[in-house]
């Protein structure tokens, strides 16, 4: 559901002059339609063969059966000149950046507060969304 919480993202991105976009192995038409059941209004490229994928250097070596040609759960920030400015990508899917994580790395003062502190009588433990 990392599409969702981007275009929950989306005006936030919009305000620092960032523009979204997604590249995915799914097809056209499986895209066409996540798009419209989940109300995702930036691109949603399809990469059916996965050459984009490869080309960027972030394919998921160890997907197999339906998730062969996915794609490492992550970003590319991409300049107005075209140029990678930043690349943030896990190895596998059980950690991933989420859109506040990625606002918060560049732009720190953006990033919302997410997380929560719980008191005890012997302990402070703050939590916060990876």
């Amino acid at each position: 559901m990392q599409l969702v919480q981007l275009q929950q993202a989306q005006e936030r991105f919009k305000a620092q002059g960032i523009g979204l976009a997604a590249v995915s192995y799914d097809s056209e038409e499986i895209l066409k339609d996540f798009a419209q059941r989940q109300k995702v209004t930036f691109p949603l490229l399809a990469d059916p063969k996965s050459e984009i994928i490869r080309q960027y250097g972030v394919l998921n070596s160890s997907a197999t059966g339906m998730t062969q040609g996915m794609a490492l759960p992550g970003y590319f920030y991409v300049g107005t000149d075209g140029r990678i400015r930043e690349k943030f990508f896990e190895a596998d899917y059980r950690e991933r950046y989420t859109a506040n994580t990625v606002i918060a790395k560049l732009f720190p003062e953006l990033a919302e507060k997410t997380g929560a502190t719980v008191k005890a009588a012997h302990l402070d433990l703050t939590l916060q969304q990876s």
